[in-house]
């Protein structure tokens, strides 16, 4: 596991403070998030959406997990072309009924 989060290896393989933690605080990577990574370390899926990609990206960019960093990048280039490509076509479909432009 530790091999997975590349920086965060350190805090559990050195004689750093955290080593020696039972617990430690992740600031800025919430709970959802985190689960979504541990369920790609184990099972090497990702199920990226609307609803999780915030939480996702937030903590794979906080420990550096960069697959699924660029996954995620990925997933929000098709989701913006996805969302242009409708608004173009529904801005030709006013334009042909109303002739005007938006």
């Amino acid at each position: 596991m530790g091999s997975f989060f590349n920086q965060h290896s350190v805090m559990f393989t050195t004689e750093v403070k955290e080593s020696r933690q039972k617990e430690i605080t992740l600031e800025g990577v919430s709970a959802n998030g985190m689960q979504f990574l541990l369920d790609y370390a184990y099972t090497s899926r990702l199920a990226l959406n609307l609803a999780n990609i915030q939480d996702v990206l937030s903590a794979a960019s906080h420990v550096q997990v960069n697959t699924i960093v660029e996954a995620c990048s990925n997933y929000l280039q098709v989701l913006t072309y996805t969302c242009d490509t409708k608004i173009f076509f529904l801005q030709k479909l006013l334009n042909c009924y109303c002739n005007f432009s938006i």
